[in-house]
């Protein structure tokens, strides 16, 4: 784990001793408040401030503002409004023009009937969009660093177990994809044809970088979910708050 995170996780964790330690050293004084809700109403004031800076922790955790490699500048807000990748639209590295292709190459290797069902495969598309990618794109190895955790769901329909990299899986073979230009060699089964994720990734990869090597890493990688983790790490410190004084 890089020593980014390793400080940002320290931080959240931080916020969450304090809010333990102010519950178990105030306990005796909050005896005397014979209403339960009383009590759980303190706790929340001190928890929630804490909170909202893990919140903002966990933001700035993702936000090292890189330069954008579809724009060549930083990112801001799509307008227009993008269609395909619209979850970066507030805050996005490619223009609706990007967006367009994007969906298109989309299109191309899924049928629209099965697009809604691979979430992952569209945010994995969506990579020239996100606001952070230019830290995950070194345009001097051609290299793109994807998280091993979401690859797998990638892989494997939503499942972050990084096992699942190693063998073969079913998720798009329903479906089928459309690898070159509507031939019927073309149409691969994922389960016949790419045997684990690495060949998988190898030759399907994200519209704008065709001519990047995609790198599986653990950390310092693209996985739009991951700033999360510090949210959930403090809304748990929060929650044992709760349970500690009830």
């Amino acid at each position: 784990m890089s020593v980014m995170y390793q400080n940002k996780i320290r931080q959240v964790n931080g916020f969450c001793i304090v809010i333990y330690r102010f519950q178990y050293n105030m306990k005796p004084s909050f005896n005397s408040f014979t209403n339960k809700s009383t009590r759980v109403s303190i706790t929340l004031a001190v928890s929630i401030s804490l909170i909202f800076s893990a919140l903002t922790i966990g933001a700035n955790a993702a936000s090292s503002e890189p330069q954008c490699t579809l724009k060549g500048k930083g990112s801001e807000v799509a307008f227009p409004s993008l269609k395909q990748c619209y979850i970066f639209t507030k805050d996005s590295c490619c223009t609706s023009v990007h967006d367009e292709a994007i969906q298109t190459k989309l299109s191309k290797l899924v049928s629209d009937s099965c697009m809604d069902n691979f979430d992952e495969l569209i945010q994995y598309f969506c990579l020239g969009c996100y606001k952070n990618e230019g830290s995950y794109v070194n345009m001097t190895t051609k290299t793109i660093r994807i998280c091993k955790t979401f690859a797998a769901r990638v892989w494997s329909g939503g499942n972050p177990d990084t096992d699942s990299l190693n063998n073969p899986q079913t998720t798009f073979d329903n479906c089928g994809l459309d690898v070159g230009n509507g031939t019927e060699m073309s149409i691969k089964i994922q389960s016949i044809d790419y045997k684990n994720a690495t060949a998988f990734f190898n030759q399907i990869k994200p519209p704008f970088f065709e001519s990047f090597k995609i790198d599986l890493a653990d950390d310092d990688c693209y996985d739009i979910a991951r700033p999360f983790l510090y949210s959930a790490l403090a809304l748990i410190g929060l929650l044992a708050g709760i349970i500690t004084l009830i």
